[in-house]
């Protein structure tokens, strides 16, 4: 069985976060949001994004299922695995922007929806990228892995 090395989860995380905090800082700017505002958003998100996307990951990594013999994942667990930490992560956006956008309901959802959007692709390229490496990716055997 494959598995994967936590240091090959931290680096999952620091690129994908990397990209999620620029991305979610340039979207606050654009929905109006103070430059000051924006930061604390980021940092926000950086904190909450690193923890639960680490946590989700490893949880991943106790499963094979749809993954080759050789530890490859198919295209359809990147895209569950992409789903569900949307689902997480989307709840969280709402309740962010919410907190932003006080004067306007719309602004709310609208940025919740283009932060998804945005975050889900990038999730998605993060997670195809790491595929084709085998950095961190191991056989276990019987005996206990050591990183």
């Amino acid at each position: 069985m494959i598995v994967e090395t936590h240091k090959r989860t931290v680096a999952k995380t620091i690129v994908y976060r990397i990209l999620a905090v620029i991305s979610i800082a340039l979207l606050s700017l654009a929905f109006g949001a103070s430059n000051s505002t924006a930061g604390g958003i980021a940092l926000f998100i950086l904190v909450f994004g690193c923890t639960f996307y680490y946590i989700h990951d490893r949880l991943w990594t106790r499963t094979n299922w749809l993954r080759d013999q050789a530890g490859f994942d198919k295209v359809s667990r990147s895209a569950i695995k992409t789903a569900i930490y949307r689902i997480v992560t989307l709840i969280v956006a709402f309740f962010l922007a919410k907190l932003t956008f006080t004067d306007n309901n719309g602004s709310a959802l609208a940025f919740t929806v283009a932060q998804s959007a945005v975050n889900m692709i990038l999730y998605y390229i993060v997670e195809r990228v790491f595929n084709l490496l085998s950095w961190g990716k191991i056989e276990q055997t019987d005996e206990p892995v050591t990183e």
